[in-house]
């Protein structure tokens, strides 16, 4: 079996085959690289999404003692974009008991929850400490 001569002054060419080839291994790196610029611009989104959440959280927990009454009970509002925050305020017990007597002061549990769609809640807690009004002292006639 021999292979018929070429004319070496003859165009030389790419054939169909090597051109298609070609066409296939562009379009598996365009897929791959649409793949990866979309899971990067999903991400970006996430990560917008958590960090406003969290300032959110953050914000509300500055607010706490000022615009929010450091009081037990529960409370709870909206968010601009969807979603919502609840705030759970509750005197702070150790180990199912009653906190130590602290003359003067009063201990809250203070857990604030921001949900954003579709993602994971954010929580956070603290611990708060609000001063007594004095008692007026009794008085004798």
């Amino acid at each position: 079996m021999t292979r018929a001569k070429r004319d070496p002054s003859a165009p030389s060419g790419f054939t169909l085959i090597e051109i298609l080839v070609a066409l296939a291994i562009l379009a598996v790196i365009l897929a791959v690289f649409a793949q990866v610029l979309s899971g990067s611009v999903l991400s970006s989104r996430r990560i917008d999404a958590e960090t406003q959440a969290l300032l959110v959280a953050r914000s509300t927990m500055e607010r706490i003692g000022r615009d929010l009454p450091l009081q037990p009970g529960v409370t709870s509002g909206k968010l601009a974009g969807g979603g919502g925050w609840s705030l759970r305020i509750s005197p702070a017990t150790v180990a199912g008991r009653p906190a130590a007597n602290l003359s003067g002061v009063a201990t809250f549990l203070v857990v604030l929850t921001v949900t954003k769609p579709p993602f994971s809640p954010i929580t956070l807690t603290s611990l708060r400490i609000l001063p007594l009004p004095p008692t007026a002292p009794a008085t004798t006639l």
